[in-house]
């Protein structure tokens, strides 16, 4: 958005912000007048607040209430007014300790990620797997379950397994089993699954006896094994965070942002159209596609998992605190970027 308010009218829209989300009230113009540092009487606050108003910044609720931002407001102050906010060295250590030193799966750390954003935003924390087709193969394990009966076990570099029991022809020694996991690991180690899709018989061509059953069973299920129960998944934790704020305050509001976080489909599809952009994403009120998200913002980072990519990020109400919201989000990318792919950032 292009810079097109004044200085004066620039420190009060930052008050006027400030306050509301502070105090989730309208501000009047001796509040407005105390908070914005410019030491201006209130009735030139007031000529101040109109001008904003008129350029559609600003919103009264009711004819005696004070002004609240728009939509617009809102993002005039995310492009144009808000100054860096650094997180303090405890909030950091709280994340490092709950996402850097767990140990488990990539699933596991994810959903502790949607837990720690929420419960250092106040929002609906929220957090997007990578597409796994673009993942890269890391092993296949093939396990011995009872005579012919065998299970194939891939694993990608995020950590995410997928299994299958196939039957065999034959019997088949531990050894063999092993010889064919081996010549499958090393020809498809550190590929991406797409690109074995596309090439896979070429890759793994073998004219040897003893592995050549074992790879064949791998090729004719091959297209089962590399399709995960669920293509992407979503990690979404806060909704008693949400629920508390005055936004919440009636029934109805209450049954429809419940509606939308157990429509997981559409917060998927929220967040995988965020999925191009690198960096933090900030959209607020109407600027959300989807018409039921028109009433919230959403602040959103893309993070890697090796080449891979996924989205986090924190939703609410569009009167939240922008500046410390970015950086809690920017800095959880960067921890799982590290943690997941040996990078410090995007």
């Amino acid at each position: 958005m292009e810079k097109v308010l004044s200085e004066r009218e620039e420190s009060v829209l930052s008050a006027i912000v400030q306050d509301y989300v502070t105090a989730a009230e309208p501000a009047g113009s001796r509040l407005i007048s105390k908070s914005s540092g410019l030491m201006l009487s209130p009735a030139t606050i007031r000529n101040v607040v109109a001008d904003l108003e008129e350029k559609g910044m600003v919103s009264q609720p009711h004819p005696s209430a004070g002004r609240i931002p728009t939509d617009v407001g809102y993002r005039y102050y995310v492009d144009h007014l808000i100054r860096l906010f650094e997180l303090s060295n405890q909030e950091k250590g709280l994340l490092e300790e709950k996402l850097d030193h767990i140990v488990g799966s990539f699933e596991e750390v994810a959903a502790m990620a949607s837990k720690v954003l929420s419960s250092m935003s106040r929002e609906l924390g929220v957090i997007l797997t990578p597409r796994l087709g673009q993942g890269i193969f890391r092993r296949l394990n093939i396990l011995e379950i009872s005579g012919k009966r065998i299970m194939l076990v891939l694993t990608i570099e995020s950590g995410l397994i997928n299994s299958i029991m196939v039957e065999a022809e034959s019997v088949h020694p531990p050894e063999e089993l092993q010889a064919a996991a081996n010549f499958i690991n090393e020809r498809l180690g550190g590929r991406k699954i797409a690109e074995i899709e596309l090439k896979l018989k070429e890759m793994i061509y073998s004219e040897d006896e003893k592995t050549l059953g074992i790879v064949r069973l791998f090729l004719n299920n091959a297209r089962d094994l590399f399709t995960f129960p669920e293509a992407r998944s979503l990690f979404a934790d806060g909704a008693s965070q949400l629920l508390i704020q005055p936004e919440f305050s009636d029934k109805q509001r209450i049954e429809a942002i419940i509606e939308l976080i157990e429509n997981k489909k559409m917060l998927i599809h929220l967040l995988d159209s965020r999925e191009c952009r690198d960096g933090i994403w900030v959209t607020i009120g109407g600027e959300n596609e989807a018409g039921e998200f028109k009433s919230y913002s959403l602040v959103t980072s893309s993070y890697r998992v090796n080449e891979d990519k996924g989205t986090l990020g924190v939703l609410g109400p569009t009167r939240m605190a922008y500046p410390k919201l970015i950086s809690v989000v920017d800095y959880t990318a960067k921890i799982l970027t590290r943690k997941f792919s040996g990078k410090e950032g995007l």
